[in-house]
């Protein structure tokens, strides 16, 4: 095909969201280096809420329904993440890992959801299944009611808003105290102490930190030998969830926790994360 015209390198897609992507004309499709596969499976959602107050006119109603809340009252907002599993496993990646990749929030609500029992552990559950986390809820009114109203509706704009459809809702209720730490914290700093010491030690005795692409081998840091870490050490020293993560009972806000269970959430084990399964016949 003959053409005469402008010769571009790149083309950049702009979304109506804000978000973009560049990708060369001479590669394949999809291959480009731009594409981030966090953003491709963790789909953020920011939702806020607005109440239509009684006697308003008919054309007041119309322009709240065009998207002009002057008439109307923000009543409550939701932050959250769409967790698209079933697409990551099929593109060969592993939840865990992606999301452990964008934030410890999330790594912490799939480790959670994939523990013995839970609804992704593949012996108890569906591996594949969505998720939407609630990341933060915040009512500018307190109304149970209302709140119990927006979570039960969450699931149905979703699916409307990111056209795809979660099977399982979490949420994490933080605990009374912002300052709280696990019993064993002294410990726990200790070990992450002693982990980046020698660490670092062994990078500057092997020249690691100057030009670790001279010899593949030296990638590798052997560090466990004046102390052998168990798996769920190495978890807490690399800041993942392990058995240390979860509060004390003592510790639940009970109203708050009282609210997401009446709307049928359950803990996932002891990790304090709150799960719900949607489109389940009782």
């Amino acid at each position: 095909m003959y053409y005469m015209g402008t010769i571009y390198k790149e083309l950049v897609a702009d979304f109506h969201d804000g978000g973009r992507r560049m990708f060369c004309l001479d590669e394949e499709p999809g291959s480009s280096y731009s594409y981030d596969y966090t953003q491709t499976y963790l789909l953020p959602a920011s939702i806020d809420f607005f109440g239509i107050p009684l006697g308003l006119c008919e054309a007041d109603e119309n322009r709240i329904s065009e998207g002009d809340y002057s008439k109307a009252t923000k009543v409550a907002s939701v932050f959250g993440w769409m967790i698209l599993c079933r697409d990551m496993i099929y593109n060969e990646y592993q939840p865990l890992e992606v999301c452990d990749d964008e934030n410890g929030d999330l790594e912490y609500t799939i480790s959670a959801l994939q523990d013995v029992g839970g609804p992704l552990n593949d012996d108890s559950g569906d591996s594949t299944q969505n998720v939407f986390y609630i990341h933060e809820i915040e009512m500018d009114e307190h109304n149970d009611e209302m709140e119990a109203r927006i979570i039960n509706e969450l699931p149905y704009l979703l699916r409307d808003f990111l056209h795809v459809e979660p099977e399982i809702l979490a949420y994490y209720p933080s605990p009374m105290e912002s300052d709280w730490e696990p019993e064993n914290a002294e410990r726990d700093f200790a070990l992450r102490t002693y982990a980046m010491n020698q660490v670092a030690r062994h990078l500057d005795a092997s020249g690691l930190n100057t030009n670790v692409s001279d010899n593949h081998d030296k990638k590798v840091v052997q560090f466990t030998r004046d102390y052998l870490f168990s798996e769920d050490e190495i978890k807490m020293v690399t800041g993942r969830r392990n058995s240390g993560s979860g509060y004390p009972d003592n510790l639940k806000n009970r109203d708050e926790w009282d609210l997401f269970e009446r709307a049928g959430f359950e803990e996932a084990g002891d990790s304090r994360l709150l799960y719900k399964l949607l489109w389940r016949s009782e």
